[in-house]
């Protein structure tokens, strides 16, 4: 099961196995208690630019025990830059981290999480460069070829 949606749990959140998505791409959950996520479980986050309001935000009021995956979806065409920061997480407290960060689609983009007293930064650390993706394939086949031609004239 899924929990998706904007608005306040008035509890704590055990998530053992489901995915927590802020609805309303992008949205806002606030949980008035802790979360838990296990190691089987994942946070899915949607940006759509790193302004306030166009990504999702999810604001623990109580401890965040984080762990399991964290899981990352590019909307409306978004190109982040290399360095763009995306603040989601809120808490009090935290123990744990995500154990990976994945992004959807494969998009060629990468993120790592940043960790602060107060919340959880993505980052993006690497952005597909299409020129560059062109040319490596470009010297891939030339490659692939010349050795074909060598092993041929042996």
């Amino acid at each position: 099961m899924d929990h998706t949606g904007s608005g306040t749990i008035n509890s704590s959140l055990n998530n053992t196995g489901a995915v927590l998505s802020p609805g309303n791409s992008p949205g806002t959950i606030v949980i008035a208690g802790d979360y838990w996520q296990g190691p089987g479980a994942a946070m899915l986050i949607e940006l759509a630019g790193a302004g306030s309001g166009l990504h999702d935000l999810v604001r623990v009021l109580g401890t965040a025990n984080l762990g399991g995956t964290l899981e990352v979806a590019l909307l409306d065409g978004l190109r982040p830059g290399l360095g763009d920061t995306f603040h989601f997480l809120d808490f009090a407290a935290r123990n744990g981290q995500f154990n990976t960060v994945e992004v959807a689609g494969g998009t060629g983009y990468e993120f790592n999480a940043v960790y602060s007293s107060g919340g959880v930064d993505l980052v993006t650390t690497v952005v597909p460069e299409p020129a560059t993706l062109c040319l490596l394939a470009i010297v891939t086949c030339c490659l692939a070829g010349s050795f074909w031609w060598l092993r041929k004239r042996q």
